[in-house]
Formats: structure tokens, sequence, C-alpha cells
């Protein structure tokens, strides 16, 4: 155990990293839309937020989804853009209210996107160092296979990672806005995250202590690997 952390039981894991049961709204109604491919966008390098959310496609390939909280909170427009990205979105209703939007299934050509921004090295530095670290070796064992091995749980002292200045969260802006408001249970499967002193000083670690009340790590003991981050508002 490092000692800007505190290692926590399985139970108390669940309990911390987990919302309340009674906080989620009950659903009683879906629409789904498949997105049109819109070319005013097509030409065009992709914005940190829209690296993010097709970065984890990229890295890990196969059918999945993301689901993003406050729609109305954050701008049906604003995540309009960002669904031209997707092949469908599923509008999810609590008696008549939008309360999630799911993005499922990134495109070939925003992935096609993303590769030629890494090849020309403007991958954004959140996206770069959570999920093309030079330890991406460990792409190829999967998150859902390191599972099945022992994973250990710790939480990120108070104070004990030393945040962003002003400048470098004011050009993150966008970012920042998107998780706060539509991940506030922000969670993220990193690829090659180890779990050593230099991880306390990793961006993505920064930018989430500066904006997030807690940080827990899901930890592969084998391997020392962070399989998992999770955060809470």
């Amino acid at each position: 155990m490092k000692n800007w952390t505190i290692q926590l039981t399985n139970d108390d894991y669940f309990k911390m990293s987990s919302p309340r049961p009674q906080e989620r709204p009950e659903i009683n109604h879906m629409q789904t839309i498949k997105n049109k491919k819109n070319r005013l966008f097509a030409n065009r390098d992709l914005s940190s937020t829209e690296q993010f959310l097709i970065a984890k496609y990229y890295i890990y390939p196969g059918d999945s989804s993301e689901l993003l909280s406050n729609p109305q909170k954050f701008g049906i427009n604003r995540i309009q853009q960002y669904s031209t990205h997707f092949e469908e979105s599923l509008y999810l209703y609590s008696n008549d209210e939008l309360k999630f939007i799911q993005l499922m299934n990134a495109t070939k050509e925003s992935l096609i996107q993303f590769e030629k921004q890494k090849q020309n090295l403007s991958i954004c530095r959140f996206v770069k160092e959570l999920y093309l670290s030079p330890h991406n070796k460990f792409k190829d064992l999967g998150y859902w296979e390191l599972n099945r091995t022992k994973n250990i749980f710790f939480q990120l002292k108070k104070g004990s990672v030393k945040t962003l200045e002003y400048d470098e969260l004011n050009q993150e802006n966008e970012l920042i806005e998107y998780l706060t408001i539509c991940q506030p249970e922000f969670g993220v499967e990193p690829n090659g995250l180890l779990f050593n002193e230099d991880l306390q000083k990793n961006y993505v670690i920064r930018l989430l202590a500066s904006v997030f009340k807690d940080i827990f790590l899901v930890v592969n003991e084998p391997t020392n690997r962070v399989v998992s981050i999770v955060t809470t508002l």
C-alpha cells in the first residue's frame, strides 16, 4: 500500500463508490435513434471529449455503450454532436422526462479519425495517459480476464495528489464539464496504468482529483495493474 492511499475491504469499496439505489430514477420509456453522420464534423479533429468517448472502443474493440446523465443540463445539441460518432442513441425517460442518453457502438469513421490523430500525436494528454500508456501490452490480457484474479481496492487520501493549476483546468473545461455533468459517477478501465509512485503524478489522476470528491482504484494484485478508476462528486 502507498502512503497516499487507504486500502479498503470489498464491502467498503462497493458501499463508498456506488450510488444509493434510490438515487436512480425508474426508466419507463425508451426511444432508439439511428444517428446520422454529420459531414460538418467529418473533416476536423476530434475534441478532447470526443477522443475520450471514442478511445475505449479503439483500445477495447467490440460492441459497447456510453451512458450520459443529465442530458438537458449539459445540452441536447452538444450530445447530438457527440452522437454522430456512434451508430445509435437510446433516449431513456422517467415520467416523460429525459434522464439519460446512451450512445452505442462507435462508428468506423470515428475510430479511423482517432487513429489518424494518434499517428499525428494530437491526442489530448488526458486520453493519452489514460489509454495509450507505454505499458499497453496489458491490453491483450483484457479487463474482464484480469478481474477473474485477485483485485484489491484503494481510496486516494484527500490532499495527497497535486491538483492541476488554473490554466491547466481552463484548457480542459469542456472535458471537465462533460465528466461532472454527464458522468458524475465516473468509472473507467484504463489501459496499462500501474499502481506505483508515478501514478500519484499521473495527469489523469491529477485532473480527477481536481474536480471529484473521492477517487477509488481497483488494482489487480498479480500484475499491479490499475484495472478500474471510480470517482464520486
